[in-house]
Order: structure tokens, then sequence, then C-alpha cells
């Protein structure tokens, strides 16, 4: 199934070896955020591609590439 169905993540996740809630998800679309955050990942909307993301959905809002580098530096 397709986004915002969260069949991909846990896929991902799974061929990784990995839980999807110890997973970080970057989206640029208010489907992906909401299969990310369907699947359990931690997911950041970043606004650098698209600039309609519904905020509500991602944990957090990167607005640009530069954002996005601090928060996945600082750990988050």
């Amino acid at each position: 199934r397709g986004k915002p169905a969260p069949d991909v993540y846990e896929r991902a996740a799974r061929l990784a070896g990995e839980d999807p809630g110890d997973c970080i998800a970057i989206e640029d679309s208010s489907n992906g955020a909401a299969a990310a955050k369907a699947a359990g990942a931690f997911t950041i909307g970043f606004m650098g591609v698209h600039d309609d993301i519904d905020r509500s959905i991602p944990d957090v809002v990167a607005e640009d590439v530069e954002e996005l580098r601090e928060l996945l530096l600082e750990g988050l």
C-alpha cells in the first residue's frame, strides 16, 4: 500500500533489522509524515521541498537544510 499507509516504513525497518520506533524519518509531504508516524518512527517534517506539509503531523519541523542538519547533529 502507498503512503499514508505505514507499510513502506515498517518494511524498511524490518529489512534493516530495526524496530520502526527506533528510526527517524525525514518527510517532505503530509502523506509521507503520516506514514512514518503510523509506523512509529520519530518524524521530521522537512519544509525545504514542499511548503504545504501539515505541521501537526511530524514530531518536529525543519524549515531548511541547515535546520535539518542541526537537528540531526544535536541528536534531536
